[in-house]
């Protein structure tokens, strides 16, 4: 039983970390998006 319970922990860390590396990506993306917008209105 305990092993199942650190599996599903590991498991789960394992998401977050990608989740969080996932928005940071998501939210650089979308600052670069924003300054090469306004690289080209200026």
């Amino acid at each position: 039983m305990e092993e199942y319970l650190d599996g599903c922990l590991s498991m789960l860390s394992a998401l977050r970390d990608t989740f969080y590396e996932y928005k940071l990506l998501h939210v650089k993306s979308l600052i670069d998006l924003n300054t090469s917008m306004g690289m080209i209105v200026s």
